[in-house]
Parts: structure tokens; C-alpha cells; sequence
């Protein structure tokens, strides 16, 4: 005699997004009622974000940042020459930070041409360095 298939057990959980409540199979670990849900949690930015890192992040991370949420003026800052687009599309316009602390700040920050950027972060590569190479 042929054993009867039992149904799979569910579960009712809530939505992380909309709070709608849903069923679910205790073996899958589901967080939303429906992919649209799952979209729109994935797009909360700041400190909603689930990767949001605050005051800890590294210097690169503040530059795609500050290139996410701000937008660069045609022309530098410092000398007032536009200098055009590069041959891969981009502008030759750089983010300069001015207090080296890396802020998530726009006054603390000028948009510099290359030549520029250069000139204005000289003093600031010349500084000293530890034994492995390290800036102190």
C-alpha cells in the first residue's frame, strides 16, 4: 500500500516592505509577499540601505558617493577651463578633497581638471611614509 504524501507545512510571515502578511514554506527563508516588494526594499538608499556603512567608510566609497548624489560642473573649479571628454566618454574633471578627512560633505569638495587636481594634491603625496611605503 502506497504511504500518502503529506502537504508541505507553511507558515504565515509579513512582508519587510508592505507588512502584507503571506504564506510561505518553513524551508524557504522568503522576506517578501512578491518580487515588486523585493525591488523597492532594495532601493532604499542612505543610512535605510542595508549596506550603509556611516562614518566608516573608505575613501573610494566617498567618491562613487559623492559621484552617486552630485553632479560635476562643465568647467575646474580652480582654472575655469573646461577640458572636455576623455576618449572613454567620461569627463576629465575630478572630485578634490580639500580637508582630506573624506566627508560626506559637497563644500568639502571641488571639482578639479587633472592638471589641477595634480597641482592641488602635490604637497599632500610628498608627505612622509613609513617603512613599507605607507603614508604616516
Amino acid at each position: 500500500m502506497r504511504k500518502e504524501k503529506r502537504p508541505p507545512k507553511t507558515i504565515a510571515k509579513h512582508c519587510k516592505t508592505c507588512d502584507k502578511c503571506f504564506k510561505s514554506y518553513i524551508s524557504q527563508q522568503r522576506q517578501f509577499c512578491s518580487n515588486s516588494c523585493r525591488g523597492k526594499n532594495q532601493l532604499k538608499t542612505g543610512s535605510l540601505n542595508r549596506f550603509w556603512v556611516g562614518d566608516t567608510i573608505t575613501p573610494g566609497g566617498v567618491h562613487v558617493w559623492m559621484h552617486k548624489n552630485f553632479t560635476k560642473p562643465d568647467v575646474c573649479e580652480f582654472c575655469g577651463e573646461n577640458p572636455g571628454i576623455a576618449v572613454d566618454g567620461r569627463t576629465k574633471l575630478h572630485w578634490a578633497n580639500i580637508s582630506k578627512e573624506y566627508k560626506r560633505d559637497r563644500s568639502d569638495w571641488l571639482v578639479l581638471c587633472i592638471s589641477c587636481h595634480f597641482s592641488y594634491d602635490k604637497n599632500y603625496l610628498r608627505r612622509q611614509r613609513d617603512s613599507q611605503g605607507r603614508f604616516l
